[in-house]
């Protein structure tokens, strides 16, 4: 019954609006994080008895069609993912990325950010949303207590309350997790029954996915290098053409200087028809410029990012 009623919640998520956020002391800025807008939305409403097996006693899960945001930095998501591992052992929990940099204090709007610490903050937050995703999918982890508060709680001060408390794991337990348990408990007999070769089918289930993992480890690095010399094929290209954009604007300025009786003892009169064919060209020229470079950003975001959450997906579990 709680699998069945699990089916009619799946909520969707999407990380927008990064903002770097700074700490002041007094005049002093003490330091900066960055902030990301988490929009859920739950597009069907789910049936008062389902939503209470769902949820059971212990949580105030969200479960009303529609819309709903929070302002979460990347602590918080490191938060949700460690509280998960703790709370469903044996479960392979979405990965998160790794904190690698701090931004400089003076930073306030996305817009004004470096293009290399836009290039870092985009990455991070398609990894994030992917990590999301992960937890949205799974029918366990989507009915956490953990994951409600994290996706509906507004107010900063309550959350990090909400945070504390998690220290109590008896406190928080909650109707998924009860489930995962039991799911855990029913299967144990299984995995420790021995097999032929002396081992116990847990042990021989591992080994034969380490060797997987290996082999799909060494595909994807394969594929992550042809992805970067793609990506780095599609961003030469877009230079290319913003050089052509570049000379046919100096021709356009010689040909200009033609038009001008002031400038030329002789007029050439064909000259304001070339500059207009080619102020068109480059017209055209500068659009298609400008796909090429959405294409080599897209690329980025949906094919080589998201390879490289593969990677540390497969790393998670090896």
């Amino acid at each position: 019954r709680w699998l069945a009623a699990v089916e009619t919640y799946i909520p969707s998520v999407e990380i927008v609006d990064p903002e770097s956020v700074s700490a002041r002391r007094g005049s002093i800025t003490t330091s900066s994080h960055v902030e990301y807008r988490v929009v859920t939305t739950t597009r069907t409403e789910v049936s008062a008895p389902d939503a209470k097996i769902i949820v059971g006693e212990h949580t105030n899960i969200y479960v009303a069609k529609g819309t709903r945001s929070v302002s979460r930095r990347y602590r918080d998501f490191l938060w949700l993912h460690n509280t998960l591992t703790k709370r469903y052992v044996g479960m392979c929990i979405p990965s998160i990325p790794l904190k690698r940099r701090r931004l400089s204090s003076s930073l306030t709007l996305f817009n004004e950010l470096k293009s290399s610490k836009k290039a870092f903050i985009s990455e991070r937050m398609t990894l994030l949303q992917l990590f999301l995703e992960g937890v949205l999918e799974n029918k366990y982890l989507r009915t956490d207590a953990a994951v409600d508060e994290f996706l509906r709680v507004q107010d900063r001060d309550e959350f990090e309350t909400i945070k504390a408390s998690y220290d109590n794991e008896e406190k928080k337990s909650c109707t998924s997790q009860q489930m995962w348990t039991s799911n855990i408990k029913f299967n144990m007999s299984r995995w420790s029954r021995q097999t032929g070769g002396g081992q116990t089918e847990g042990d021989r289930s591992a080994t034969e996915m380490s060797l997987q993992i290996d082999r799909l480890l060494v595909a994807m690095q394969k594929l992550l290098k042809a992805a970067q010399k793609m990506s780095q094929k599609l961003e030469a290209e877009s230079d290319k053409h913003h050089d052509s954009v570049v000379q046919i604007s100096k021709w356009i300025q010689t040909e200009e200087k033609c038009t001008k009786s002031d400038c030329n003892e002789f007029v050439i009169a064909q000259s304001e028809r070339v500059v207009k064919e080619l102020k068109s060209l480059q017209n055209v020229k500068s659009q298609d410029q400008t796909r090429r470079k959405e294409r080599s950003s897209e690329f980025d975001s949906n094919v080589h990012i998201r390879l490289k959450y593969a990677e540390l997906e497969l790393r998670s579990i090896q």
